[in-house]
């Protein structure tokens, strides 16, 4: 493994909300990491020592290395394995907390793995945590995570107010937010100044057990492949299968997901789902019959989407059964269903469009699923199926 990045930086991934495009969600994340990525690069670049400090085991001392952030990996890629890449290969670790950030497995997941290489390599943890205030505690159930966030910064009022994400988003705030910016930078590159870290391998983000109880345990979701085997790759330079790629986006949401072929063994209706159909399996005479069988008593809160070249899903869109069939029931957001009417033509636009199926199967699976059954440890208890907040840090 070589090279490596000055800082990775995790956060709690959005839920969609009503409306919105695919290319606003985290928009203000984006926004921030491009500030902060060019605040490090011109710290560094103005940093009037220029001499490494102590190796710490890093092949190469020259040359500033750039951030990482899950959206800069291409669409066609393997997202998980270059998460991990980064995270074995990164100076510093840039948490934004927020309450939606300790509400979600996967984000605490990354910064344990992050924690955990350090230990490896006999460096304190969190020497190497640089926090931000992304929004503020609710309540005082935060003040520990947030008192470390306003510790790298020093005392900013504003900031510990309303976090970051409030100082980038109104102008009035713009000199306290790129102040805050400055400081993060130059605290990452005098960081990476003390010494440079040998980029290592990380454990498995979703094989890690955090030490508190996982809040995420149980929340079960369902891909469903309508294609001629679970390996599909409908689009050009697919380093993975359409399924796998689904599967990424489920787990940024902190779902256990179990990926089968159509059709599925016990039905569609045992938890929130998707089902992904080739448009040209569709089209074939012998096969729709039993696809279409198959999903008719599909429940509202499992939601099929057509994946194919253009050409081919309006073909298969030609047959106005066939639009009953994959059509969304009323319940489903318009925003959501109008897709249907289209199909899935591209890698980017699946991508981009597997958030809102997710967030929306499991909004429909919680308003019309089957009643959760009482713990069999706590008689007459009645477990939920855990969430995380339906709140977004946009609007808090």
């Amino acid at each position: 493994m070589t090279g490596g990045y000055s800082f990775f930086l995790s956060y709690a991934h959005s839920t969609p909300l009503t409306g919105e495009r695919p290319d606003q969600l985290d928009r203000w994340v984006r926004l921030f990491f491009e500030d902060l990525r060019d605040a490090v690069q011109r710290r560094a670049e103005a940093d009037a020592a220029g001499r490494p400090g102590p190796d710490l085991g890093s092949s190469s001392g020259s040359g500033r290395r750039d951030g990482f952030a899950d959206f800069t990996v291409p669409v066609s890629a393997d997202w998980n394995d270059r998460l991990l890449t980064a995270l074995g290969a990164a100076d510093v670790f840039v948490p934004l907390y927020s309450p939606n950030y300790f509400a979600r497995a996967r984000p605490r997941r990354e910064l344990e793995a992050f924690r955990r290489r350090m230990d490896d390599a006999g460096v304190p943890p969190d020497n190497r945590v640089v926090p931000v205030l992304w929004t503020p505690p609710l309540g005082t159930a935060g003040s520990d995570w947030a008192r470390d966030a306003l510790a790298v910064t020093g005392p900013e009022p504003d900031y510990a107010d309303n976090g970051l994400q409030a100082l980038l988003r109104l102008d009035i705030y713009r000199s306290v937010f790129d102040r805050i910016v400055d400081r993060l930078a130059e605290r990452i590159v005098e960081i990476g100044d003390t010494g440079r870290l040998r980029p290592s391998r990380v454990e498995d983000i979703d094989s890690i057990v955090l030490p508190s109880q996982d809040e995420s345990a149980g929340r079960q979701f369902a891909v469903t492949v309508v294609a001629d085997d679970l390996d599909w790759k409908p689009f050009p330079d697919q380093e993975l299968s359409l399924a796998e790629y689904a599967e990424d986006v489920a787990n940024r949401f902190d779902f256990v997901v179990d990926t089968v072929a159509l059709p599925a063994t016990g039905g569609l209706s045992g938890s929130p789902g998707v089902v992904l159909v080739d448009a040209e399996h569709l089209a074939r005479p012998e096969r729709r019959a039993t696809v279409e069988e198959a999903l008719r008593d599909r429940p509202p809160w499992v939601l099929p989407v057509l994946v194919g070249a253009p050409e081919a899903t309006r073909k298969a869109l030609t047959s106005r059964s066939l639009r009953d069939i994959l059509g969304f029931a009323e319940t489903v957001r318009r925003d959501v269903s109008s897709r249907v009417d289209h199909g899935v033509g591209s890698l980017k636009e699946f991508v981009e469009f597997m958030p809102f199926l997710v967030t929306e199967a499991e909004r429909l699976y919680l308003r019309h699923g089957p009643m959760p059954q009482p713990a069999p440890d706590k008689p007459g208890s009645m477990p939920r199926l855990n969430r995380p907040p339906t709140q977004r840090e946009d609007d808090r």
